[in-house]
C-alpha cells in the first residue's frame, strides 16, 4: 500500500457540535476533511495546543503509559474507508518489535499529535476523496483555527487550565482563558 504523508491544516467546530479535521498532503496539492465527534475534536485540539489539564485525560494517560514502558508511536495511517467510515492503524514500537493497532481515526490523530508522530493515508483513498487545495500555508492557519478553541471548553476545565498556565508562567494563554471566564461571569449576572 502506497501512503501519502499528511499534515493537519485545521480543525473547526460545526453548528451540529461536531468537528471537521482538515488534512493536506505535504506537497499542498489537495486537502481532505474528516468529521469527528465533539469530545474527540476537543482532545485533538488540546493535544495540538499542548494544553495540560490538572489530571490526565484519556489520550494523555495513554501517552504516559506508553512512555513509561518505552513504547513510541512511529506513525498513524488512515488505511481504509468503508461505508462512510475511516479506519486507522497506529504503528507502535519498542526496543523489540513494531506492532500495528486498529484505532478510530480520531483517537489515532489525538495520539499522533501528543507523540509528534507522522500521519499518513492510503494513497488510493486520498486520491479518491481529497479535494484540490486552495490554501498554501498550513502551520499559520492551524493557529488561527484553534485560537478560539477555549470557548468550547467547560468552565471547570477552563479554570483547571488557567491554574496550569499560571503555574507554567504561560501568561498569554492564561489571559485568553481569564477573558473567557470573565465574559461568562458577566453573562450570568445579566
Amino acid at each position: 500500500m502506497t501512503e501519502v504523508k499528511l499534515e493537519i491544516l485545521g480543525l473547526y467546530k460545526t453548528e451540529q457540535k461536531t468537528y471537521v479535521l482538515i488534512f493536506q498532503d505535504v506537497e499542498r496539492k489537495k486537502h481532505l476533511e474528516i468529521i469527528i465527534g465533539d469530545f474527540e475534536g476537543q482532545a485533538i485540539a488540546l493535544g495540538i495546543e499542548r494544553i495540560k489539564t490538572l489530571r490526565p485525560l484519556t489520550h494523555d494517560l495513554f501517552k504516559n503509559f506508553a512512555t513509561t514502558f518505552s513504547i513510541e508511536i512511529e506513525k498513524v495511517v488512515i488505511c481504509n474507508f468503508i461505508h462512510d467510515t475511516f479506519y486507522a492503524k497506529i504503528s507502535c514500537k519498542n526496543s523489540k518489535s513494531i506492532k500495528e493497532i486498529d484505532a478510530r481515526v480520531s483517537d489515532a490523530i489525538a495520539l499522533a499529535v501528543r507523540f509528534n508522530s507522522e500521519i499518513f493515508i492510503n494513497e488510493d483513498i486520498y486520491t479518491t476523496l481529497a479535494k484540490p487545495n486552495i490554501v498554501t500555508s498550513a502551520k499559520e492557519n492551524v493557529k488561527i483555527i484553534y485560537k478560539n478553541q477555549f470557548y468550547d471548553l467547560s468552565t471547570e476545565v477552563l479554570k483547571q487550565n488557567l491554574e496550569t498556565f499560571l503555574k507554567d508562567e504561560n501568561y498569554e494563554k492564561a489571559e485568553e482563558i481569564k477573558k473567557i471566564l470573565d465574559t461568562r461571569d458577566k453573562e450570568k449576572t445579566q
